[in-house]
């Protein structure tokens, strides 16, 4: 079914059938290639997935100004599962993207942020919005286990946003 085809459905099917499969590589100038497999992707995506949910952030937009890849398709996946709507942007690097945050972040009413940079989280400091750290989100194997397992499907809507982009 169309149902099933959809990309968290997709990551479970393969974490469960395929999961020491490569389902993401990330290329760099500077280092070795870094691999995903389907089990790190579901297990990661489904436990920030789970927090999400827990701070009722089914629905809500979500701004999503990483810098490293792995943890962005994390980040991206877990919206999706939750039923958050994400909302990418560049991290804050210069006075001007930290403006061009603070316009998209008002805009697209969004009311929390995932990020891995410190001056991002500072920018934004302002803002009431619920904040998520991915250098503390994945640190501890066994949490990570146990949000996973907690996993509920979203309610879906045909009118339910997944993806707010902003060019």
């Amino acid at each position: 079914s169309l149902h099933d085809a959809l990309p968290i459905y997709l990551a479970r099917f393969y974490a469960v059938s395929k999961p020491e499969q490569i389902a993401f590589h990330f290329f760099s100038q500077i280092s070795d290639p870094q691999c995903i497999t389907y089990r790190e992707l579901w297990l990661r995506s489904a436990a920030l997935s789970q927090q999400l949910r827990e701070k009722g952030l089914e629905g809500e937009r979500v701004v999503l100004a990483i810098a490293k890849s792995s943890d962005f398709v994390f980040a991206f996946f877990a919206c999706l599962m939750a039923g958050a709507v994400a909302v990418p942007s560049p991290p804050v690097c210069r006075k001007r993207f930290a403006e061009r945050l603070h316009l998209l972040v008002s805009d697209s009413q969004a009311k929390a942020i995932i990020s891995d940079s410190d001056e991002t989280m500072a920018s934004l400091s302002t803002f009431n919005l619920l904040t998520f750290d991915c250098s503390t989100l994945w640190v501890d194997d066994a949490n990570i286990a146990v949000l996973a397992g907690c996993w509920q499907p979203p309610v879906l809507m045909p009118s339910s946003l997944a993806l707010l982009q902003y060019t």
